[in-house]
């Protein structure tokens, strides 16, 4: 009789285990980044088609994220730095307006990033003795004398005057 009463047990543990599974196969489940808002319970488009979903980070900028930009990329703390205490020194004299060219030829630059953004265009991390975290830089910002003439996917063209230099990404 208890030999009866196992097996029966089992057989019943057996086939609602098989209806649970069952059940759970054929609910939807929900694993993509989509913001709620865009899921709205079966909209639909002019024409007719279902409404196309849209990621919470499709709406973002790099400017979004104020946090990430103050923590340097490249190290592995990135904690800020401390605002450090800057000495006043003397004032000196006024240099002439041929000697940022001068200048811009000494300066090594390092490119140490570049961010494509569909929207804003491209970005590229610039690191410069004077600037050991780096900087940002849209194309045609200025940075030591130099221009920024162009962003592509592994490599930034500098300009200065009628000097140009390729940086390319380690």
């Amino acid at each position: 009789m208890s030999r009866i009463l196992t097996t029966s047990a089992l057989i019943a543990t057996v086939a609602g285990l098989g209806l649970i599974n069952a059940y759970l196969l054929r609910t939807p489940v929900e694993i993509g980044a989509l913001s709620p808002a865009a899921t709205g319970g079966g909209e639909t488009s002019s024409t007719g088609q279902p409404a196309k979903a849209q990621f919470r980070l499709d709406a973002t900028t790099p400017l979004s994220f104020p946090e990430t930009a103050l923590r340097p990329l490249f190290w592995a703390s990135r904690r800020p730095e401390a605002a450090k205490p800057v000495a006043v020194a003397a004032a000196q004299p006024v240099q002439p307006a041929a000697q940022p060219a001068a200048e811009a030829a000494m300066v090594e630059f390092r490119l140490a990033g570049i961010l494509h953004d569909g929207r804003d265009g491209r970005r590229a991390l610039i690191v410069s003795p004077e600037l050991p975290e780096g900087r940002w830089l849209a194309e045609g910002a200025q940075i030591g004398g130099w221009r920024l003439a162009g962003i592509s996917q592994h490599a930034v063209r500098i300009e200065a005057g009628s000097r140009s230099r390729e940086l390319k990404l380690p």
